[in-house]
């Protein structure tokens, strides 16, 4: 089969549209406007905002880190070694702006880290030299011969650990030694004030060689996909961000607030790329399906005309079994040749492949599959051959007709489950417990009603929150309420793994348990069990009126669900959180069932 390069394998490959070639450079000049614009005031000293830092790094970490692992999930699909370098870049800026931050007056207590001010401004050179030669790096490799061929499975697994650990260890090696050695480094911090970071020749350099990685890359790629596009403004707004740092020589100013921003553009471009792209692709493959649909159906007509033909020899290549099929393709009898040579009635096939491919099947029993000529037939023949503890089996049909669509409805497949994956995980989830979110839990809630409403079973709906839970939060801390949060959610969709229950977080720390096929008797031994199991986890809570520990209050409802109620779910929404008022009421850590 010739090799298919299809765009929908990766984004390293898909090609721009001319509206998204205009929008990237009216973005970019844009940019470039905002930053001229700011220079005559770039060393003025502006408010000193000490909420912008952590914010700003708060967005470039996780910016950097859903960026890297999206890169690593296109280098996982496509096998395409530069992405891999991508992703370990993006994962050492991610990782690197950590110690740069813990270091940054401000963000914490002196009398937790010291005073370590210098360091910071080191760190941030660390930062910018690194993803310029990341960047630098996946460029020479674009073109490589190498850059796309698969590697073995162990040697796979081994670059990819290599990369991703190195990354991290580069970061820890780096920081404990500017760490231990922090009274050797030069001092280029006065204050607020780093102009000797400019005069020392390093600031420049640093700028430099952020304008060759900018230079290589759109070199080297010309705008050639859709990634190239945006990777090229993130690291042209990197660029910038060095620059306009290094011109405004002081923290607070003008300019540096405006390379903050240009930071914050470069942290999001790739992302942005990354995640409208994978929505595209779902899009795309979508309406592919529709179409595949379409094409499997007349392929199966055709397949349903046509059976395969299967023979079995044994270890001494005699018949064991012909079937009907093959039979008549092949013009014999099986009660004329059972227990007698194959290769008696098919000398013609001594001399080709055929020959070559079962004998590599009987003696070195591994699986064979093949595409083959019958010139006695002159039929297009696909064959699969099979060791078995007996001989070896046969299985051959004609496939002239299938071949291709068959390949391609196989990758469309993949393609499809590849971001049916990557969408459900970013849409469905949680993002602080891991449970299923409010959007899926209306999703499904919606489906589950008509069902109920079709098949005429019952429907039943629990919602329970934490009792005393804001108390638990001023008292314990935010921190601490997350855990918590995530101990209950874990162990209650833990102890409904082996039923239908769909656990969701509703809002806040409030749950919600949908349970199809389930009627009000079941429902009641569900709901306790769920009240015994967060009662049972033992989390302190002993700040009155609370429990001892932390509890629940449990509302639970089931419906008949009719025919004629459909689009009516939030009825039974209101009627859970009544039953689950009433559980409050009542004194807390109880459960109230409801239902007809």
């Amino acid at each position: 089969m010739p090799d298919m390069k299809d765009p929908l394998t990766t984004i390293l490959k898909l090609p721009p549209t001319r509206k998204q070639t205009v929008i990237a450079t009216v973005v970019g000049l844009l940019i470039i406007g905002l930053s001229m614009s700011v220079l005559p005031y770039a060393q003025n000293h502006f408010l000193e905002v000490n909420a912008f830092y952590p914010l700003f790094i708060a967005w470039v970490l996780i910016g950097d880190f859903v960026t890297s692992h999206l890169f690593y999930i296109q280098y996982r699909a496509s096998g395409e070694k530069p992405l891999l370098i991508l992703s370990a870049t993006f994962l050492f800026t991610a990782l690197i702006v950590i110690p740069h931050a813990a270091a940054f007056p401000g963000i914490l207590p002196y009398h937790w880290v010291g005073n370590l001010e210098q360091l910071s401004l080191w760190l941030w050179l660390v930062w910018h030299i690194g993803y310029p030669i990341g960047i630098i790096k996946y460029s020479l490799h674009l073109k490589s011969e190498n850059s796309s061929q698969p590697l073995k499975m162990g040697r796979e697994k081994w670059l990819r650990g290599g990369m991703l650990l190195g990354t991290g260890a580069i970061v820890v090696i780096v920081t404990y030694l500017l760490y231990s050695y922090r009274a050797d480094l030069p001092a280029f911090l006065d204050g607020h004030n780093y102009e000797k970071l400019v005069y020392s020749g390093i600031g420049p350099a640093v700028a430099v060689l952020n304008v060759i990685a900018f230079t290589m890359l759109l070199l080297r790629t010309k705008f050639n996909s859709v990634l190239h596009i945006w990777l090229t403004l993130s690291v042209f707004t990197f660029c910038l961000d060095v620059i306009l740092t290094l011109y405004a020589g002081e923290r607070y100013s003008v300019g540096w607030y405006m390379a903050r921003f240009n930071a914050l553009l470069s942290a999001t471009a790739a992302l942005a790329v990354l995640f409208f792209e994978v929505n595209q692709l779902y899009i795309r493959l979508t309406r592919s399906q529709v179409q595949l649909k379409q094409s499997q159906a007349h392929l199966n007509n055709t397949l349903n005309s046509l059976s395969d033909c299967f023979v079995a020899l044994s270890n001494d290549w005699k018949y064991m079994f012909v079937n009907k099929s093959a039979e008549q393709f092949e013009g014999i009898s099986f009660i004329e040749v059972k227990g007698k040579h194959f290769w008696v009635f098919n000398t013609h096939l001594l001399d080709t492949q055929w020959y070559e491919h079962s004998m590599r099947t009987m003696t070195e029993k591994v699986r064979t599959e093949f595409l083959w000529f019958d010139e006695p037939k002159q039929r297009w023949l696909e064959t699969r051959m099979y060791p078995t503890e007996e001989g070896v089996s046969i299985f051959y049909r004609d496939v002239t007709l299938r071949i291709v669509s068959e390949q391609r409805m196989k990758e469309a497949n993949e393609k499809l489950q590849m971001a049916n994956r990557l969408l459900k995980d970013f849409s469905f989830r949680d993002g602080l417990t891991g449970v299923y979110n409010r959007r899926y839990f209306d999703q499904v809630l919606q489906q589950e009603w008509q069902s109920s409403g079709e098949a005429g079973t019952p429907l039943t709906l629990m919602l329970f929150d934490l009792d005393y839970f804001k108390l638990y939060n001023d008292t314990y801390g935010h921190q601490q309420g997350d855990e918590c949060l995530t101990s209950v959610a874990h162990a209650v969709r833990d102890a409904l793994s082996d039923s239908n229950a769909i656990v969701a977080r509703y809002g806040g720390e409030e749950f919600a348990i949908i349970l199809p096929h389930t009627d009000k008797m079941q429902a009641a031994i569900i709901a306790e069990a769920v009240r015994l199991t967060v009662e049972h986890l033992g989390i302190v809570h002993g700040v009155p009126p609370a429990f001892s520990v932390v509890t629940c209050s449990l509302g639970s409802f089931t419906m008949q669900v009719l025919p004629n109620q459909e689009g009516q779910e939030s009825s039974l929404i209101q009627l859970a959180d009544q039953a689950m008022y009433e559980a409050k009421q009542a004194g807390r850590n109880q459960v109230r069932i409801h239902g007809q």
